[in-house]
């Protein structure tokens, strides 16, 4: 009566199987019964916290004369695993603690001090999920420090006075939601003013 695996099993492909096993005796006639045994996968940290890429570059205007942090970049690991073995945790490899800062449960990097257009920051952000022992994966940040654009001798507006956008609660983190355009032609900077939020139930 026992059952035993004939190959390894991976939870990430399959988390549950069920086998049906029947059972039958050696009489004339001869009676059986039937049974479902259902095998729950448990996990193991065999997988590593993955970004979607091992290189960012991105583009961010000048810095001068603040006092306070700015946000750069949010860096986002996945990690395939479940529980703590799936709980990812960020920080910066190199020493920047004096200009940059990494926050370890959300991956927001932020920059204090001054930075010039033509300035260009290298960052290593190394993620690491809670299993035991604890796996890791890194990925290279390139931050380039662009000169702000003159100001527009024409009126700015967006093709729409208002956008509305679907996304499904299964998206990931990063996903692009929208494309909000103006009818201005030019390098134009857009910024997230205020956010609202509406639950419907």
């Amino acid at each position: 009566g026992v059952v035993s695996t004939l190959s390894a099993l991976d939870r990430e492909e399959k988390e549950e199987h069920s086998v049906e096993v029947v059972v039958s005796d050696n009489g004339s006639p001869s009676l059986s019964s039937t049974t479902t045994v259902v095998i729950r996968v448990l996990d193991d940290n065999d997988n590593q916290p993955k970004f979607t890429d091992k290189l960012f570059h991105i583009k961010i205007p000048e810095q001068r004369h603040s006092a306070g942090e700015q946000e750069v970049y949010r860096m986002v690991a996945r990690d395939d695993d479940r529980g703590s073995n799936a709980a990812v945790t960020y920080r910066l490899q190199d020493d920047h603690s004096e200009r940059f800062k990494i926050d370890p449960l959300l991956g927001v990097v932020t920059a204090r001090g001054d930075f010039w257009p033509g300035n260009y920051s290298i960052l290593t952000v190394k993620a690491t999920d809670q299993g035991s022992p604890p796996r890791s994966s890194t990925a290279r940040l390139d931050v380039e420090w662009i000169a702000l654009p003159p100001p527009s001798a024409e009126p700015i507006s967006f093709e729409e006075p208002h956008f509305t956008f679907a996304v499904m609660e299964t998206e990931p983190v990063t996903h692009m939601v929208g494309i909000i355009m103006t009818e201005t032609y030019g390098q134009m900077w857009y910024s997230i003013t205020g956010m609202h939020t509406h639950t419907h139930t």
